[in-house]
């Protein structure tokens, strides 16, 4: 529910001064919304008709903050709760609010992105600029399919593939069934589930391809020391025997993650043992092996992503 007055009456109780963008409570949206009620509907409060919508009160009150005072994601370098960018992402598409959907949509594309370094540049597990959970991969695919930013999609479906979720085949099942209560924030339409399952396969080939070309080759004449060597030699059998353990995690997709941050690896190879020279070797191959992984992504599933680089 939107009173006519609300805004006016915020400015005067906050103080706040007129910016550029209250031309946007005047146009637009807005004037076609109030425009809706009349006296004659018979619902007023102190007077004032009332236009009724069907969004949360505080997903409304959020983005009226923000079209009033025009404060932005883009004035800020704090993490935003991926929620919070969310819901201002759907009213604002909803209501055609072009500039707070397109810097809602740039601070979910700092996470979700279609840049390799960009990408790689992230810590695991977190970002500096966008706070998430893993149930928000799953809305990141719905935002894209609404907002139709199919850039967003192969990083979004890569999150979805990682989750416990997929590991559970009859909660797949239920889902496709509409029959699941127990993920209530886990919707996904039925294209993008198979796409996921199509993927899964792909993404577990391509993180032994990344673990396998990382340590294919020693650096031969860049290293003159015995002990890499013959060290090296001894870390291509421990993995082979590592990955042929029930304990082992095989059917793990997390191909982008570089090999040399994973502890079970680390545990077997002693990745520091080496040189300095083959440790950068060896980072050289891994990042090597994951663009290439990066670059076969959206085709994972089965997407075809303008100026994926």
């Amino acid at each position: 529910m939107v009173r006519r007055w609300e805004l006016g009456d915020y400015r005067r109780r906050h103080r706040l001064s007129s910016t550029p963008w209250c031309a946007i409570v005047a146009l637009g949206v807005f004037r076609d919304m109030f425009g809706i009620a009349s006296p004659d509907d018979g619902e007023t409060i102190e007077g004032c008709p009332v236009v009724r919508v069907s969004d949360a009160a505080s997903g409304m009150r959020n983005i009226l903050w923000v079209v009033y005072t025009g404060r932005t994601f883009t004035e800020t370098e704090s993490s935003v709760q991926f929620a919070d960018a969310a819901v201002l992402l759907r009213l604002a598409h909803k209501y055609d609010f072009d500039k707070v959907r397109d810097d809602a949509l740039a601070r979910i594309k700092t996470l979700y992105t279609d840049n390799f370094q960009n990408f790689v540049d992230q810590s695991p597990g977190s970002h500096p600029l966008l706070s998430h959970k893993w149930q928000d991969a799953f809305e990141a695919v719905q935002l894209a399919r609404l907002t139709n930013t199919k850039s967003i999609l192969p990083v979004a479906l890569y999150f979805c593939c990682k989750t416990q979720f997929f590991n559970d085949a009859t909660a797949i099942s239920r889902l496709c069934a509409g029959t699941d209560t127990s993920q209530a924030d886990v919707h996904m339409a039925d294209d993008d589930i198979l796409r996921c399952l199509v993927a899964r396969p792909r993404l577990i080939q391509a993180r032994i391809q990344v673990l396998c070309s990382t340590f294919a080759k020693n650096p031969g004449p860049r290293c003159d020391r015995d002990d890499c060597r013959e060290y090296h030699d001894l870390t291509i059998d421990t993995i082979v025997i590592c990955q042929s353990s029930p304990s082992y995690r095989s059917l793990d997709v997390d191909c982008l993650t570089s090999c040399l941050d994973d502890e079970e690896i680390q545990s077997v190879t002693d990745y520091f043992h080496f040189c300095d020279i083959c440790q950068k070797f060896f980072k050289e191959r891994d990042l090597a092996a994951r663009q290439s992984v990066w670059k076969q992504l959206p085709g994972y599933f089965g997407l075809d992503i303008a100026g994926w680089e």
